[in-house]
């Protein structure tokens, strides 16, 4: 998709998520994680949410992180995000607390 949509990067992540995933061996693999990873919020909040909502960041251990935009982060409390790759395959898992109001 990334070669077919040349215009889907800056649509989907944010300029740091993109910059992460084009300093990895293989961009289109992190770029899949990343996406596995805004798809899992987007799926636990059973709405649409902006991508931009959702950003994949990387602490300095190499482990990924997650940052909310204010929208998002009235919904959820405590949330963590793990990212794999094997294979040519990404999956992602992102483990929330809900806000309930």
């Amino acid at each position: 998709m990334l070669e077919r949509r040349p215009n889907i990067e800056a649509k989907l992540f944010t300029e740091i998520e993109r910059s992460i995933c084009r300093a990895g061996a293989d961009p289109a693999l992190h770029f899949a994680g990343r996406f596995a990873a805004k798809e899992a919020v987007r799926k636990v909040l059973e709405r649409p949410v902006a991508w931009h909502e959702v950003e994949i960041g990387r602490a300095p251990s190499g482990a990924p992180t997650l940052a909310l935009g204010s929208a998002v982060r009235e919904e959820i409390g405590a949330a963590t995000v793990s990212i794999s790759h094997d294979g040519g395959v990404a999956v992602a898992v992102v483990l929330v607390e809900l806000v309930h109001n």
